[in-house]
């Protein structure tokens, strides 16, 4: 599930370097929320329940709740595009 994850987020942005991919394939974004239930975000502005604890809900590119009152969440990728782009890691 991460490691599809990595490789829609990477081809929306067009970045072709595995040591990336590698590390949104890894990384598990439920360890930076809360626990379950969590609240993606839809627009028009409002926030929506996943269904279950399944962590499959997060693996896309969207917005989820960190502090849905005060409009706090963990990150969507593709709009870091310029940033992830310019990565270098070693």
């Amino acid at each position: 599930m991460r490691r599809a994850y990595a490789k829609q987020v990477l081809a929306a942005i067009n970045v072709r370097d595995p040591r990336i991919e590698q590390a949104f394939a890894t990384v598990r974004r439920e360890d930076f929320l809360a626990p379950w239930p969590w609240q993606i975000f839809r627009m028009p502005g409002s926030y929506v329940p996943t269904p279950d604890a399944d962590p499959v809900y997060l693996y896309t590119d969207c917005l989820v709740a960190i502090a849905p009152d005060k409009s706090i969440n963990n990150g969507q990728p593709t709009p870091w595009k310029p940033e992830i782009r310019a990565l270098s890691p070693a």
